[in-house]
């Protein structure tokens, strides 16, 4: 017997003794109830010997429900094994003491000690070995109340032997099913830890299957993310090159635009008075949209090529005031609040900060004008200050205007993304913004509520 063999013998026994407990209060309290049932019995088979034959049921029946309840106290294992044998033995030695005040070898309660054997073995966790010595005890029991009736009668052999050998017979029965019952019992036994064992094995293979389910589905997923960003990482650079052609081939004529217009200007005092305002409106005009145009031909330059400017300590308050000085015309009616301690510096590019907060400016104009057409006129607001933290400085901008959608807020800083109709914007802006950052090592957090608010917080290093 290997080793494993014996483990699962050992564990049959402990459950088979684990059992016996509990079987041994079942067949003493059934015992107990078929014990009073006989009375029946008494009262038409021996009417005579009823109250004789009652004392004999009612302490029998007393004593086995006494043992029932002593099972439950019971921890040794051996000593439940010898309280399973009294069980059993009390209603043999009664039906036995029933025998000899009654007819003895005549007596129709040898039957009882049938039913003792067969019940023993159908209710109690017998081994072949405690139901052989069992059915020797009952024998024994017979024998010795029969002897102790009849030994003055002359009496044959024969029916002595009959009875005796019925009850050997349903003994050898009980003995023999023990032994197979046994068996059948320890392979079920086998069988269920087999089957344990294998459902154990299969929940940690399922629980392996769904690990690397979700493992294959995370890389699935990272995988498609990656390939949607190098999509968008060609087009950008398709449109990097092509702008960066565009930029070259239209810089020179915007040159050769600026000195023309330059020129005109000097024809100012030949023009008539009556003329002279006309002409420099239109003059004003076209100097204008130039300007428009070269300040895309700008970002766009900015956007191909990135700024490598250097970098120095900066006074927060005075790029902040220069922003607000270069965006005043459009600022003009909106309530803007500045709350910067003027002695705060970072290091950085002052001019590519200007540059960022402008941009940021004209998004937040952008915002309160689209919250107007929709809701109606109200006070455009725009808040600036600046925090000073052990990991560095931050910067907090909010306005009260239209704000940005939920799936909006994180494509905000992608090129060429816009809300904006056509002509109002090319979707740069942000995204240079967020150039500038990180070449400036620095975080930005956006938070944002549709028609109440977006707040943009920048966090630059100490």
């Amino acid at each position: 017997m290997n080793e494993s063999d014996h483990t699962i013998r050992e564990l049959f026994k402990i459950s088979e003794e684990r059992e016996r407990k509990t079987n041994c209060q079942r067949a003493a309290i059934f015992g107990a109830i078929f014990m009073m049932i006989g009375v029946c019995l008494d009262m038409v088979v021996y009417p005579e010997l009823l109250q004789q034959l009652l004392v004999n049921r009612v302490i029998t029946t007393v004593l086995l429900l006494t043992f029932a309840m002593l099972c439950g106290f019971i921890k040794n294992n051996s000593l439940m094994r010898l309280v399973a044998h009294t069980i059993a033995m009390i209603p043999i030695v009664s039906i036995a003491l029933m025998i000899f005040h009654t007819d003895g070898v005549a007596s129709h309660y040898y039957g009882g000690l049938n039913l003792v054997l067969v019940g023993a073995t159908l209710l109690l966790r017998w081994n072949t070995f405690d139901s052989a010595v069992n059915v020797l005890l009952c024998l024994f029991m017979y024998t010795f109340a029969v002897y102790r009736h009849d030994y003055e009668l002359e009496i044959g052999w024969e029916e002595p032997f009959i009875r005796t050998y019925f009850i050997f017979v349903t003994g050898a029965i009980a003995t023999t099913a023990t032994y197979f019952y046994n068996i059948s019992r320890f392979r079920e036994f086998c069988l269920s830890k087999e089957v344990a064992t294998s459902n154990k094995k299969l929940r940690h293979i399922n629980r392996k299957l769904a690990e690397n389910n979700a493992e294959l589905e995370s890389a699935n997923n990272k995988l498609k993310e990656q390939g949607s960003l190098l999509v968008q990482s060609e087009k950008l650079s398709s449109l990097g090159r092509m702008s960066a052609g565009i930029v070259h081939e239209v810089n020179n004529p915007l040159n050769y635009s600026k000195i023309a217009i330059h020129t005109l200007k000097s024809f100012k005092s030949s023009i008539s008075e009556d003329e002279r305002d006309d002409y420099m409106e239109v003059i004003s005009d076209a100097e204008e949209g130039l300007v428009r145009v070269i300040g895309i031909i700008t970002d766009l330059r900015s956007f191909t090529r990135g700024d490598t400017a250097a970098m120095d300590y900066i006074n927060v308050a005075a790029f902040v005031e220069s922003a607000r000085k270069l965006s005043s015309s459009t600022l003009a009616d909106i309530e803007v609040d500045i709350d910067i301690d003027p002695a705060l510096q970072i290091e950085g590019n002052e001019r590519q900060l200007c540059q960022l907060l402008i941009n940021f400016f004209q998004n937040a104009i952008r915002a309160i004008e689209v919250k107007e057409a929709k809701w109606g006129p109200f006070q455009g607001k725009l808040s600036l200050k600046a925090e000073s933290g052990v990991d560095g400085v931050s910067l907090v901008m909010r306005d009260n205007g239209c704000g940005i959608s939920a799936e909006d807020i994180n494509r905000i800083f992608e090129p060429f993304f816009t809300k904006n109709d056509v002509g109002e914007g090319m979707g740069l802006g942000l995204s240079i913004c967020h150039r500038i950052l990180d070449q400036h090592r620095a975080k930005i957090d956006v938070n944002s509520v549709v028609d109440e608010f977006t707040e943009f917080k920048i966090r630059f290093r100490s």
